[in-house]
């Protein structure tokens, strides 16, 4: 299936699931199992915008000198913006290195409660049947720059400063997917649903579960 038919399919079911989608509302108890599933789904969003190196070694938080495009780093948020760095600026793979370690990286974990408590609702708006289907697409058409723009538009400032270019064609996903940066329409439309899931992290930053074991 050509890229173009493969994002009009993803976009129709899209539109499709948040036609039937049924959110809990105010007064309605939370049910648990749509609960533990919308969770499972937010965590898989989560690690889809992780490369192999840091969802399969979580103690793994650095990429190493010489890493860019490597089986273990190509995939991934940090994978892709540090290999679309790389080519489009050639002979600053140090500068590239630390600003994965010293920028993404941390940014990402900074912001990992709030990306996957943004799908944990909007997951759960979709209701227990659809949530698996939603996985099904996720899986056949996945877009990685969705996550890309999430994690990297805090982090454009610092690009900038240092003198890192990203590809016309980065740009150009970026600019298609505004909507996913943090404060775009997609994350005001998720916090916007009139939804009461228990959503919460402690005070250290680290995942507070819903209180449904996955």
């Amino acid at each position: 299936m050509s890229g173009i038919l493969r994002v009009i399919a993803a976009g129709a079911i899209a539109v499709t699931l948040a036609a039937l989608a049924s959110p809990l509302r105010a007064g309605e108890p939370v049910d648990a199992e749509t609960l533990r599933l919308a969770q499972w789904k937010a965590v898989q969003e989560w690690e889809n915008a992780l490369p192999y190196a840091l969802t399969w070694h979580s103690d793994e938080r650095r990429m190493p000198r010489n890493a860019i495009g490597t089986l273990w780093w190509f995939n991934g948020v940090p994978g892709f913006v540090a290999s679309d760095l790389r080519a489009a600026n050639p002979g600053k793979e140090d500068d590239i290195v630390v600003y994965i370690n010293s920028i993404l990286i941390p940014e990402m974990d900074a912001s990992r409660d709030a990306y996957i408590c943004g799908y944990t609702r909007l997951y759960y708006s979709f209701g227990k049947q659809w949530i698996e289907l939603g996985a099904i697409v996720d899986r056949g058409f996945p877009d990685p720059s969705a996550p890309i723009a999430y994690f990297i538009a805090p982090t454009r400032g610092y690009l900038r400063e240092h003198g890192l270019a990203l590809s016309p064609s980065m740009l150009h996903q970026l600019e298609r997917n505004a909507r996913m940066a943090p404060d775009g329409s997609f994350w005001r439309e998720i916090a916007a649903l009139p939804d009461h899931v228990p959503c919460d992290s402690r005070a250290s930053g680290t995942w507070k579960s819903f209180g449904v074991q996955l």
